[in-house]
């Protein structure tokens, strides 16, 4: 408690912290899971600057970002802390040449991954190893090693090596974002099963969440909300291409009379850096950025995050809005969307160099987020946790999002015989070998006739096409229902590297049967037309393009 109060300036813990902390000082491996503004930094900070407990020596920080690394390195000296950081700056040679020297050595160094893996850094690494004055590497930002990994930081694959090099110095590894599978990815990747596992909720209670469709490029919308609600407040747009940030700012400055910059990996490093103290001193209100902004940043006061157009996955969705009111104080999220964002960005990585598996990853998260925007049925914070695998009971969102807000009356629809379709589906496939993402099971039971499908076999599933005329929104909704229920579950798959996300039966969801009093309701803002009259009609020469929402609110029930 002295070092905490004396060194940080802080009089208690935050919760998960102190037990993270003595984990690490045991000389234990440790993974920390804390949502945005939980205090992950002090977790490792703390202990680098202890002479108690089993380890000793230098605290190794592995972190993405040069800018962050400067942000962390630049506080902690304010705090008296000695901490350096190697970068390719001129500064790191006399750090590299302060490390070889017998003597004193720094509590904490901070480096990029591909630094780590350069010979004369692992040289160092290796010496301090040997004398005894290796204390634990940490992985900041850990979620990185799966989203940034698997593309194009290789050298994030390579921190494996860590564990099978230096076999006794603990590791700890950090992150605010990781689902079950990410976890898994992260864990595998760094060797370490079999440690701490510190997980907090990822709900962000004083967040207020909304998804709104956009009107061309929505800056006219974004603008006035702005100037209604936060005006001379500090926030993030979040945009796409580094041309629409540049043009969004400039349009913000000239036409809106707002205080805003651009923000993205192509500008110089000065100018970049000047941009980021503008907006952290104040002097600029709004950063409009591309996703190269924000990680690490630590601006309490930050009122709202706006994203312009569609985010390429949950995490990232996630990561940035967890930049807003960290301060604990109320602030909102706002995502502005087309659903041509969604096409645009499909044929993009359809187009792409990647593998034939990392671009149905790729498609697979840009189809949650999609699939996020058009579920106007249930809370948000509802799921944005269920896609972390926690469960959160709408009534405790207190209206702090927009489908909670509108409390919209609902109507009844069974969807019974769907449910039960999916789940026979699921068993026979499973049975069979086969693995289905839940875009595929939406495809299967639809009876789509993509390439996918069809060069799997999968059509030849007899019941194939059972569902041919519900709408796909309407079947993604059906799943996610079947999985809150327990009927359907995720099952990670690791392959050699990375792990996969497939859906199964659950051990309780094999032996469910149709009761005809067990009536589980299951709320949507947006109706569906009637099946058996729809399917009617696509029978009478129609079409089958899907059950379509109609004018009335429903709630969706399943007897099971």
């Amino acid at each position: 408690m002295k070092i905490l109060r004396d060194v940080f300036m802080l009089t208690h813990f935050r919760p998960n912290q102190r037990e993270a902390i003595e984990a690490t000082l045991d000389g234990k491996d440790v993974f920390v899971l804390l949502p945005t503004g939980g205090g992950k930094s002090l977790c490792y900070q703390l202990p680098a600057v202890c002479t108690t407990g089993k380890t000793r020596g230098v605290t190794v920080v592995i972190s993405p970002l040069l800018a962050l690394i400067k942000d962390q390195v630049d506080g902690l000296k304010q705090k008296g802390v000695d901490a350096v950081s190697v970068t390719s700056s001129e500064d790191s040679q006399s750090t590299i040449s302060r490390l070889r020297r017998s003597g004193r050595k720094p509590q904490l160094l901070y480096m990029a991954p591909e630094r780590l893996h350069q010979g004369d850094t692992m040289n160092i690494i290796t010496q301090l190893y040997e004398n005894g004055q290796l204390a634990r590497f940490v992985i900041d930002e850990a979620h990185c090693i799966e989203t940034w990994g698997r593309d194009f930081r290789e050298s994030y694959k390579l921190l494996g090596q860590l564990r099978k090099k230096y076999p006794h110095v603990p590791i700890m590894a950090l992150t605010a974002t990781a689902d079950p599978r990410v976890r898994g990815d992260i864990l595998g990747q760094l060797g370490i099963h079999d440690c701490l596992q510190i997980l907090q909720s990822s709900n962000r209670a004083n967040l207020h969440y909304e998804v709104c469709t956009r009107r061309g490029n929505g800056l006219a919308q974004i603008a006035e909300w702005i100037k209604s609600t936060h005006d001379g407040e500090t926030g993030i747009i979040y945009a796409w291409k580094r041309d629409d940030c540049e043009k969004f700012a400039e349009e913000l400055r000239s036409k809106y009379k707002l205080s805003a910059e651009h923000y993205h990996a192509g500008i110089e490093g000065s100018a970049k850096t000047q941009t980021q103290e503008n907006w952290l001193s104040g002097r600029t209100k709004i950063i409009v950025a591309t996703i190269a902004f924000g990680m690490g940043i630590d601006k309490p006061d930050v009122r709202y995050v706006v994203h312009q157009t569609l985010p390429r996955s949950f995490h990232g969705y996630y990561q940035e809005t967890g930049r807003a009111g960290r301060d604990g104080e109320p602030a909102d999220c706002i995502l502005y969307w087309n659903p041509a964002d969604h096409t645009k960005r499909t044929r993009l990585i359809s187009s792409g160099d990647l593998d034939h598996k990392e671009k149905q990853h790729q498609l697979e998260q840009l189809q949650e987020v999609k699939d996020f925007c058009e579920n106007e049925m249930e809370c948000r914070r509802q799921q944005i946790l269920r896609n972390f695998g926690e469960q959160f009971d709408p009534q405790h969102c207190r209206k702090r999002c927009d489908v909670c807000l509108r409390g919209e009356p609902m109507i009844e629809q069974d969807f019974t015989d769907a449910g039960v379709n999916i789940l026979q589906i699921v068993s026979q496939l499973t049975k069979k070998g086969d693995t289905l993402s839940k875009t595929m099971l939406v495809d299967v039971f639809r009876g789509s006739n993509k390439k996918a499908v069809i060069s799997r076999g999968l059509q030849n599933n007899p019941l194939f096409g059972v569902g041919k005329c519900y709408h796909k929104d309407l079947v993604t909704r059906i799943i996610d229902q079947l999985v809150k229920l327990g009927g359907l579950e995720w099952s990670f798959v690791r392959n050699d590297t990375w792990s996969s996300k497939y859906i199964m039966v659950s051990s309780g969801g094999s032996g469910w049967t149709i009761k005809a009093n067990d009536v589980v309701d299951w709320p949507r803002r947006a109706g569906f037309q009637d099946a058996e009259a729809h399917a009617i009609i696509a029978n009478e020469g129609h079409g089958a393009a899907g059950l379509r929402p109609s004018e009335g609110p429903t709630i969706c029930k399943f007897k099971i």
